[in-house]
């Protein structure tokens, strides 16, 4: 991480940012990797491969989950959301990744979050989501920082329906 990257030790309760050069996101593929790095391509893993199960909820409810409270993202730069459906079981439920701008402050520990998303995928039961399944955002002039949220919303069917899915996500920045 370089001195932009945020310093968990500037805000309270923010997570440090998770950041993978791509050297080391894709070692596999070290040319492809290489030409990222030398294009300015920043590679930001949201979260690995992760199991969430709510099957627990009511019908018609629904829960989010905070991924990231502060994802330091360089200014002036495209962005390529990318959520990977590993497996799900969904009756009638949604599960939909957003990414939201936000600002935290050092003088103050309230959350200044925009009201509406900024990217947003999902991940439900129609025949596109079946796994293995890559759902794809884009967005540009974001930032400075993303909230990184998963909200679950069980299906308003009753009784309550199997509500699970194993979901990875990646953030790719390029220069605009």
């Amino acid at each position: 991480m370089d001195d932009d990257d945020l310093d968990a030790d500037a805000f309270d309760g923010v997570e440090a940012l998770e950041e993978l050069d791509a050297d080391e996101f894709d070692d596999e593929f070290s040319l492809d990797a290489k030409k990222r790095a030398q294009s300015g391509v920043r590679v930001f893993n949201l979260f690995s491969k992760r199991q969430f199960d709510y099957t627990y909820l009511a019908a018609g409810t629904s829960t989010a989950v905070t991924i990231r409270r502060a994802l330091k993202v360089p200014r002036f730069y495209y962005y390529w959301v990318g959520m990977r459906i590993h497996n799900r079981d969904i009756q009638t439920g949604t599960f939909r990744l957003r990414l939201f701008q936000t600002l935290p402050s050092a003088q103050d520990p309230q959350e200044f979050s925009a009201v509406s998303a900024s990217m947003s995928v999902t991940c439900s039961s129609v025949a596109g989501d079946a796994p293995p399944a890559l759902k794809v955002v884009t967005g540009n002039n974001l930032g400075p920082y993303f909230k990184v949220e998963l909200d679950a919303t069980q299906g308003s069917g009753t009784p309550t329906m199997r509500f699970y899915a194993e979901l990875s996500a990646v953030l790719y920045a390029r220069p605009a």
